[in-house]
């Protein structure tokens, strides 16, 4: 498989046939593997309850769940290294609650247009309410093994990989399309 120098490369080679076929083989695999990995924990339901950790709210004033909070802690230090400057990469939390990054900004090659869509709060709920429940049955619909941190680790890097996947190559803001009649 090969890889892309998107510094050097040009706008032809970035949207070559060959690269997207490449990118997406390599988000695909990602995503069985991430998913292969969460599977190997209980469901924890209790990681997606607003009420599931009340030690968050005493210690931490947070009003959400232990996977919001993770999320956000962890989006908290990538927004800081300018993850999610990068054009295929969106966060889970609410960009306002993300510090600003330390590292001056990187200029990216300008493919196509701008766009503003981010479907990450579907991805989330999705996630949560269909696949959780999926892979983790043979465990058992309440299972719970207390390995909320490791199951947060896994769920946030299967989120990730579903965003960048979903993400990519999504058309764009059609605001800025131009349409004549013929």
């Amino acid at each position: 498989m090969h890889t892309l120098d998107i510094h050097s490369a040009t706008t032809e080679d970035i949207l070559s046939l060959e690269n997207i076929r490449s990118v997406l083989i390599r988000l695909e695999e990602t995503i069985v593997f991430q998913l292969i990995e969460r599977a190997q924990f209980a469901r924890n339901a209790r990681c997606y309850s607003s009420d599931g950790f009340p030690e968050l709210k005493e210690r931490e004033g947070w009003n959400s769940s232990w996977l919001a909070w993770f999320l956000k802690e962890t989006e908290s230090t990538h927004a800081k290294v300018r993850r999610f400057e990068a054009p295929d990469e969106y966060p889970f939390t609410d960009p306002a609650l993300l510090p600003k990054p330390i590292l001056a900004p990187v200029t990216y090659p300008e493919l196509l247009w701008k766009h503003s869509v981010n479907v990450n709060d579907q991805i989330l709920k999705f996630y949560v309410d269909q696949i959780i429940p999926d892979i983790t049955k043979t465990l058992g619909e309440n299972s719970d093994d207390g390995h909320y941190g490791s199951s947060a680790i896994r769920d946030m890097e299967v989120l990730s990989a579903l965003s960048r996947r979903i993400h990519f190559g999504k058309p764009p803001n059609t605001s800025c399309l131009h349409f004549t009649s013929s």
